[in-house]
């Protein structure tokens, strides 16, 4: 399946546009916390949730803006939602053992567990956003106009590793949350890379928050 060229984003241009993310969540934030603190909710899971669904329709407008909303409903071969699925349960778990190398590397002492609770957590507005609207928000971004934009300019390789450089610094500022997002955020792009869709994705994506909200 031919990948359509019609943009390109340099590396210059990637790092502006995801700081200009990192700006616009920022402000989402704040304008949500002004706005439940003159209504006098002391929620922070709804607050949570409500930033998610209006970053999310931001990035719908601004990709619809961009005409990239196309990729979004694109066919591709069904077998990369089952292979996703079960990449997003694997690296749930093996997420554990990738602190080894950490570790020894760095000469820290990440010692992160499985937990693996006896019953499924309650449904919560935090579990909602983490698991469902942060997950498509983040790899329509950083997916179907990051990654893409760079592919269009550079090679298939370094669209996917500058792009989660990027998706990496953007979710945590110490070097281990780099490290671990770092490697999910490659595997959701290989993904995307593959299927030519951004589905597989979003379910690699999910899966792994979910995983990673009840057994650490």
């Amino acid at each position: 399946m031919s990948r359509k060229k019609n943009y390109k984003l340099s590396a210059l241009n990637a790092i502006v546009g995801v700081f200009i993310f990192w700006l616009i969540v920022n402000l989402i934030g704040y304008c949500l916390t002004i706005i439940f603190t003159l209504l006098l909710i002391d929620n922070e899971g709804l607050k949570n949730l409500a930033f998610s669904i209006v970053l999310l329709i931001a990035i719908f407008f601004f990709l619809y803006r961009h005409e990239k909303m196309n990729v979004f409903c694109k066919k591709f071969n069904v077998k990369f939602l089952y292979i996703s699925f079960a990449a997003g349960i694997s690296f749930s778990i093996f997420q554990a053992w990738l602190n080894i190398p950490f570790n020894l590397i760095m000469s820290t002492h990440y010692n992160e567990r499985l937990l693996f609770p006896s019953s499924i957590p309650r449904i919560s507005e935090i579990l909602i956003s983490q698991v469902i609207f942060s997950p498509i928000a983040e790899e329509l971004f950083f997916r179907m106009y990051i990654q893409e934009g760079l592919h269009n300019n550079y090679s298939g390789f370094y669209s996917i590793v500058f792009s989660n450089i990027l998706f990496a610094i953007v979710h945590f500022p110490d070097s281990h949350g780099i490290y671990i997002t770092f490697i999910g955020g490659s595997i959701s792009g290989l993904f995307y890379h593959y299927s030519k869709a951004v589905l597989p994705s979003i379910i690699f994506h999910s899966v792994w928050n979910f995983l990673s909200f009840i057994i650490y």
